[in-house]
């Protein structure tokens, strides 16, 4: 076995790979901890953070593994030891001065409606509220960890961002949410009591910094490998969890990358206990019995990238018939946004009519109808263009129904999913959003000016009812 260890590095004792309770369950090829399967836990090792007291051995779907007590279904293989440098006995001081640096996060509609990673700030009813202390801090560390994303995206030409709940300021927004000191010490327990207070929406994946120091990290993913958006690991909810003794970015990005689906046990270079073995890699660590590291991308900046050679769990455009391309890819996910963004977004506009595209009732079900209305300045009018072909408004995206490609096809609002019925290029000269799947472009009926009219998709004309002004 290699012992190879490096500063900054996790030593994991066990891994934190958590099968979430409405996730799919784990395939039986699933490697698992021999204690686990013989009945028995690990040994404790508190000051590292190994505390088993809040795991049970598994039974049903989760046979053979450890289960969350407090959440009947939640399977895990235990929690994660702290970061080489790291202690989870001593809480990380607030940044100052000129750490104190929060990065620029790209805000994508009107910063709270879809899929979202939530950042919480987690503390005890009875302790010292430290909100004010550190807001800038888990800013700064949250910001950071989208930093690793989008230089990771870079690295295969492509660009992806975290879609984070942000404020009016396009800042992170973190909550200050107050759960019983009782439940601090507990994983399970402290996602039942964050849920109790409303954190439980299937749209987020929670990013919990929790002031306590019973643990160093832990997370929810979901051992699905399947290719597309119906992957387990695009919905929530979703919890990732980082005590203080291990605030900073690298610990949070480990812990959410957990969540957002690595490292699964098909990849190429996947180890036993939800990490890979190809460093220098952020998710890569000698973490368990049979585990061997080997030094692949030798640079060691690379240790704050995702992905070495980005094979495993991360690539923006995978080459046809390797392993992303046809498994499970976090790139994909739908709590990322696949471009640089446009701000706030604005208004597409019907130039000749002096209409506005607009989702009915500012509704966010899928099949909402877009539609013509008069121009209100409202969310159901503020349309975004990530970048990636999309045009998104209130967190879903401009769709052709059923990806249909005929005349007089209607479109309407839907889950964003990569697929073709969601694609869109502007032609500058004819002033039209075209559909290129079915080579149309987005059409107002007969030119109508009647709010309430749905749009669709038509052969390219150059009327008015296909001339629109973008954000």
């Amino acid at each position: 076995m290699n012992h190879h260890v490096r500063p900054h590095r996790l030593l994991l004792a066990a891994a934190a790979l958590v099968l979430a309770a409405a996730g799919a369950a784990a395939p039986s090829s699933a490697a698992v901890p021999s204690s686990a399967a013989s009945g028995a836990l690990p040994a404790d090792d508190p000051a590292r953070g190994l505390v088993y007291g809040g795991f049970r051995a598994g039974t049903g779907r989760c046979a053979g593994l450890l289960e969350v007590k407090a959440v009947p279904g939640a399977c895990t293989h235990g929690p994660d030891a702290p970061f080489a440098g790291l202690d989870v006995a001593k809480p990380v001081p607030p940044l100052t001065g000129l750490a104190v640096n929060p990065l620029s996060v790209v805000c994508d509609g009107d910063g709270v409606t879809g899929n979202r990673v939530q950042v919480l700030y987690v503390r005890g009813s009875g302790n010292a509220d430290r909100y004010n202390q550190y807001l800038a801090s888990i800013r700064t560390w949250s910001s950071a960890v989208d930093d690793i994303y989008s230089a990771s995206a870079a690295q295969t030409g492509g660009t992806r961002h975290i879609r984070f709940v942000t404020d009016g300021a396009c800042q992170i927004a973190v909550s200050n949410v107050a759960i019983a000191n009782s439940a601090l010490s507990d994983f399970g327990n402290s996602v039942n009591a964050i849920k109790a207070l409303g954190y439980n929406r299937t749209d987020r994946k929670y990013l919990m910094y929790v002031d306590a120091t019973a643990l160093c990290g832990v997370a929810y993913v979901s051992l699905d490998s399947q290719p597309g958006q119906s992957n387990a690991n695009n919905s929530g909810a979703s919890y990732s969890r980082v005590d203080s003794g291990c605030w900073s970015a690298g610990p949070a990005a480990h812990e959410l990358t957990h969540a957002m689906g690595a490292v699964m046990n098909t990849s190429p270079n996947h180890t036993n206990y939800g990490h890979c073995t190809d460093d220098y890699d952020i998710m890569c660590y000698n973490d368990g019995p049979g585990t061997v590291v080997r030094i692949v991308c030798g640079d060691q900046a690379q240790d704050n990238r995702l992905d070495c050679n980005k094979d495993d769990y991360f690539h923006t455009n995978p080459p046809a018939g390797s392993y992303l391309a046809t498994h499970w890819n976090t790139a994909n996910n739908r709590f990322l946004i696949a471009g640089g963004g446009s701000g706030t977004g604005g208004p597409i506009t019907l130039t000749g009519l002096g209409k506005c595209v607009d989702v009915n009732a500012g509704a966010t079900a899928n099949g909402t109808k877009v539609q013509i209305w008069s121009c209100n300045g409202t969310t159901a009018q503020r349309w975004t263009l990530p970048g990636d072909g999309t045009v998104r408004a209130l967190g879903k995206c401009l769709d052709v129904s059923a990806s249909g490609t005929a005349n007089g096809t209607k479109v309407q609002l839907w889950d964003c999913n990569g697929t073709g019925a969601q694609q869109w290029t502007y032609v500058a000269a004819s002033q039209a959003l075209r559909n290129p799947q079915s080579g149309r472009c987005l059409d107002d009926p007969n030119s109508s000016t009647t709010d309430g009219t749905q749009l669709q998709i038509w052969d390219c004309n150059g009327t008015n009812a296909q001339r629109v002004t973008l954000p």
